[in-house]
């Protein structure tokens, strides 16, 4: 996932990086930062698509098929 941040003060990105890392949820990795002038276009103006694919397990752990999330999406 992408996202853009604008900060008060000028951060390194690497020590962006380091400092925001550990607040994050376990299994959220931070992978890279870099700084980007201001009146660049933001990652919002410059994103032309994007396609997600999810998978979702019951508390039982067990996989439902496909078919089952998509029925309820429909629902």
């Amino acid at each position: 996932e992408l996202l853009d941040l604008e900060l008060a003060e000028v951060v390194p990105p690497a020590t962006l990086v380091n400092t925001l890392q550990p607040q994050l949820p376990t299994g959220i990795q931070l992978l890279t930062a870099e700084e980007v002038p201001l009146g660049q276009k933001s990652l919002a103006q410059l994103l032309e698509g994007a396609r997600w694919i999810m998978g979702f397990c019951p508390e039982s752990g067990v996989p439902l098929p496909r078919q089952s999330w998509q029925a309820a999406c429909e629902a």
